[in-house]
């Protein structure tokens, strides 16, 4: 329940002879005292739009008397209030007819009416990931690429086209860079390939004290439903940013008001150096995740420039831990397959590397001592690199006769510099044993994703099995531009 709602509630609405008590608007215009002036300031604000005052007018007049209170009344929360009374309510007064004030009511359906509701079209912004009402927070470290996804997604959403597999509902974008300048802002979009008749709008720069109220009335006019904060600490400089009770203050005015106006907002926020829980990352109060309806999760791989992405959502359907690249063609994030498989995929030229410099065949336990990486992930490497004949093995897999694996004998030539990708993953199956003839590197294919980005996506599950020609392994020049 809202808190004027609930201080009204509480209040007492009659005298002692049983009338209600008229509102004072020269005493509350002239300044309150504290202890009066939260539930003043919004009675002002109730009065002026039930009397069909322009919200401009009830602005400045709601911030004088914010500024005669003593002590002084904040003024950011002066327009907050000004703002939901003007979302809220319709003015109630008729002509010759006395001042009546907005009611609530409650209105209950029964399970049989709501299970009879059609689905609504408009629910998601960014299908089963972003209501279209409501916040996200999405959350790395530094120089991970916070600030070029969402440059994707808003790059997305102003086109009303498919991200990451997921539709997208067209509306206008607004990106608050706070922590860059416009020119390094055009840098992030820029390999996105932007249009000038791109709906998304930038404001660079620090943020104004009052900016939340002028975020409300900028998506208002531009009839805007989603806008990107970048970064969360930018816009309510926290002073403890671990204090639960700051900070939910600091960010509930504006989540409420998405709400009301059904509005998307996306906070960009910092992870902490270390952490042991990705959903628990975010540096501060918990009170960030707890406020947000959707939380993303990005990260890179160890020694890698694979980003991993993932969500913990109220509702909708999470994104498992996927790895997520550029596509060559469109310039567009796209998905990459899963984080074992992104995983498996980065070990392959490890062990190859560790394989030229021994001179016999190894056990499977020197190369995961050598590697320092999970037993499963090499596992599952060594059967793909056998599976495609880029190693040998010898030995039966057994206690006291354990595979040893050497290169193919193809590869030992040092001249080959770069691995084939790919290839299917799943339990061991026939390959070449040290004892077969030569045979030639078998044809290798990886798992890319569809490269139109203007069809309707499949979910990301779906995606993740679509299988085409290869491509060469090793950091690219989109990825460069990505980790800049």
């Amino acid at each position: 329940m809202p808190g004027e709602l609930f201080k009204l509630i509480q209040t007492p609405t009659h005298n002692e002879q049983g009338y209600r008590e008229r509102f004072d608007t020269a005493r509350t215009l002239a300044g309150v005292p504290e202890g009066q002036r939260d539930e003043a300031i919004f009675k002002l604000a109730s009065k002026l739009r039930n009397a069909d005052v322009p919200q401009e007018m009830a602005e400045t007049l709601v911030l004088e008397s914010a500024r005669k209170c003593n002590p002084p009344f904040s003024e950011r929360v002066a327009l907050e209030k000004v703002g939901r009374v003007y979302n809220r309510y319709v003015p109630t007064v008729k002509p010759e007819q006395p001042k009546q004030q907005a009611e609530f009511r409650l209105q209950f359906m029964s399970m049989k009416e709501l299970l009879a509701l059609p689905p609504d079209p408009t629910r998601w912004l960014w299908d089963q990931t972003l209501p279209a009402s409501g916040a996200s927070v999405l959350v790395s470290k530094p120089k991970v690429g916070k600030s070029t996804f969402a440059a994707n997604l808003a790059l997305a959403i102003a086109r009303g086209i498919p991200f990451l597999g997921r539709n997208t509902q067209q509306s206008p974008v607004a990106y608050l860079s706070l922590d860059a300048s416009l020119p390094e802002m055009m840098e992030t979009f820029q390999p996105f390939q932007p249009r000038v008749t791109d709906p998304i709008f930038i404001h660079a720069g620090a943020a104004p004290r009052e900016a939340i109220a002028e975020i409300m009335q900028w998506m208002r006019e531009n009839d805007a439903r989603f806008v990107i904060v970048d970064t969360i600490q930018r816009l309510f400089r926290f002073q403890n940013v671990n204090d639960y009770s700051e900070v939910t203050n600091a960010i509930e005015p504006l989540t409420e008001a998405a709400r009301e106006q059904k509005i998307h907002v996306l906070f960009l926020h910092h992870a902490k150096k270390e952490a042991g829980d990705d959903l628990d990352s975010a540096i501060g109060s918990t009170a960030i995740r707890g406020l947000a309806y959707t939380y993303l999760h990005m990260k890179r791989l160890p020694e890698s420039e694979r980003r991993i992405l993932k969500s913990d959502q109220r509702g909708g359907k999470n994104i498992p831990e996927l790895a997520i690249g550029f596509d060559r063609a469109t310039g567009w994030f796209e998905v990459r397959g899963t984080m074992e498989e992104a995983e498996i995929e980065e070990t392959e030229p490890k062990i190859i590397e560790f394989l030229r410099t021994q001179d016999t065949p190894v056990a499977e336990r020197m190369i995961l001592g050598a590697l320092n990486i999970r037993a499963m992930i090499v596992s599952k490497a060594l059967r793909r690199l056998f599976k495609n004949n880029v190693i040998e093995r010898a030995g039966k897999g057994r206690k006291g006769d354990p595979f040893l694996y050497s290169l193919s004998s193809t590869l030992m030539d040092d001249s080959l510099n770069s691995l084939p990708e790919g290839g299917g993953m799943g339990e061991e199956t026939p390959g070449r044993e040290l004892e077969e003839g030569q045979k030639g590197l078998a044809n290798n294919t990886q798992m890319v994703f569809p490269g139109s980005r203007e069809e309707n996506g499949k979910s990301t599950e779906e995606n993740a099995k679509t299988d085409t020609p290869g491509r060469e392994s090793g950091p690219t020049d989109e990825w460069e531009e990505f980790r800049r």
